[in-house]
């Protein structure tokens, strides 16, 4: 991916779930985002994609993950792109390796990976 994809990507990103424009740090600013009060925030389940000791542990992360990136992205986008939200977040948090999706892949097949996992 080039810096202006990567740059194009996380400016979608961010406009979707609400944050500013060019944030220093992605994870951090993520953090921020805590759509439900009573769970950990986008960056929290992030990190748990990235640390799952296990598969199960992996699906619930990911579970979480789309979740949240739904309800905080819900007034701002329409159905369609809150579909390709995690997988753009797959790519820009570098979580391609740990899910086994080749880092060239793009969103749709990054998309039915994630599908493949959840189920």
């Amino acid at each position: 991916m080039t810096p202006k994809e990567r740059a194009d990507l996380t400016q979608v990103v961010t406009h979707a779930l609400g944050l500013p424009p060019r944030p220093k740090s992605l994870l951090a600013a993520l953090d921020e985002v805590c759509p439900v009060p009573s769970a950990g925030s986008v960056g929290d389940a992030v990190r748990a994609i990235a640390l799952a000791p296990t598969p199960r542990a992996l699906r619930r992360a990911l579970a979480e993950l789309d979740a949240l990136v739904t309800r905080a992205a819900h007034t701002r986008t329409k159905r369609a792109e809150r579909a390709n939200l995690v997988a753009q977040l797959v790519l820009l948090c570098n979580l391609s390796t740990r899910l086994e999706i080749a880092q060239d892949a793009d969103l749709r097949t990054i998309r039915r990976r994630l599908d493949e996992l959840m189920a």
